[in-house]
């Protein structure tokens, strides 16, 4: 009985998902990989990332691409679509969750997350940060020898 309604809930959510997203053309999204905005070259990567498996033939066209960043880029993204993952979350009867299968590399996420949560020092300082944030306090840094440039 969980199973089919395992089978249920997941083919609801897909139809549902479906539905919900506009079509994304990951040759479009590819090609602004090649855009001189840093954000506008990291939302594509993003979006492609997001995508997944229909991203990987716009993807491989730029794997050997001329352009050290765009192939990096598209090498990584690739790497990405090769480590599936699967989420699936199991209730028993009274709603409650029963099981939860991860993918090695979601699970030591969450790991580090819990470990993160459970330190108050750490906590207190991203409480700050984000207090910070929103009283405008901050620089973007569009790179990560940026921030270390800045220090």
């Amino acid at each position: 009985m969980l199973v089919i309604r395992l089978i249920v809930c997941a083919t609801a959510l897909s139809i549902s998902l479906l539905r919900a997203e506009e079509p994304v053309d990951a040759v479009a999204l590819a090609e602004k990989l090649k855009s001189d905005d840093f954000d506008e070259r990291r939302a594509a990567g993003e979006k492609l990332a997001a995508l997944g498996e229909p991203a990987r033939a716009a993807l491989e066209k730029l794997r050997d691409s001329n352009d050290p960043e765009i192939r990096q880029t598209a090498r990584e993204l690739l790497g990405k679509l090769n480590l599936a993952f699967v989420t699936l979350l199991a209730f028993d009867r009274n709603g409650k969750p029963a099981a939860v299968i991860l993918s090695a590399e979601e699970y030591e996420g969450w790991k580090e997350t819990q470990e993160i949560k459970a330190n108050p020092e750490l906590m207190r300082e991203i409480q700050e940060g984000l207090k910070a944030l929103q009283k405008g306090k901050g620089r973007k840094y569009h790179s990560v020898s940026d921030l270390f440039e800045a220090a």
